[in-house]
């Protein structure tokens, strides 16, 4: 693995670092951490944190920090979704509940598990979190005496989606079909049952 690599999977797992950190976790001369800091940064995969700043005497060390970009998949439902609703309403924002299903269900219909009735719910279940992940969408969930409880982890749209309201919404939209989806194989199961 050469070295840009692992400098991005160390800020991937800890969020920021600064040159010395690297160097010492890499164990790699700052000399040869910082060459590979300036091509990151030239190629956009990483940035200065300005948020971050290490504490100490004199001048404060840069963290640098990999650049979160949503994934291509997401990015290009959005728009799509947004580029359709734009040419039928002049203002899609002002259908944001309408948007918000329309990007949930769209999500959810690209996830091949939502569709299998084979498999058990626990499968489908752990597929459907595995393809969501595609689309910057990190859940888990955990079982409880009324059914699975999602949790979200992470979730790229909002990079895209500047409206805190409309993405809290898809979120809320995703957790509603997930559930409805999930009764959906509870009767079907029943009736194979029977």
């Amino acid at each position: 693995m050469d070295t840009s690599t692992r400098i991005l999977k160390y800020l991937m797992r800890n969020q920021s670092a600064t040159a010395a950190d690297l160097s010492r976790e890499l164990d790699l001369t700052k000399a040869d951490i910082h060459h590979h800091l300036r091509k990151l940064l030239n190629t956009g995969e990483i940035e200065v944190d300005a948020l971050n700043i290490s504490p100490g005497a004199g001048r404060p060390a840069r963290r640098f920090k990999r650049v979160q970009t949503p994934p291509l998949k997401l990015t290009r439902l959005v728009v799509s979704v947004l580029l359709e609703e734009q040419a039928f309403n002049s203002d899609p924002y002002s259908r944001a509940s309408v948007l918000a299903e329309r990007i949930a269900r769209d999500i959810l219909s690209c996830c091949p598990s939502t569709g299998n009735f084979i498999s058990s719910h626990t499968v489908r279940l752990n597929h459907l979190v595995a393809e969501l992940k595609s689309f910057g969408i990190d859940i888990r969930w955990e079982a409880r005496k009324n059914g699975p409880r999602l949790f979200f982890d992470y979730e790229a749209l909002s990079l895209l989606i500047d409206d805190a309201t409309l993405v809290g919404q898809i979120i809320d939209r995703l957790v509603n079909q997930i559930q409805k989806e999930r009764g959906c194989l509870k009767s079907r199961q029943e009736h194979r049952k029977q």
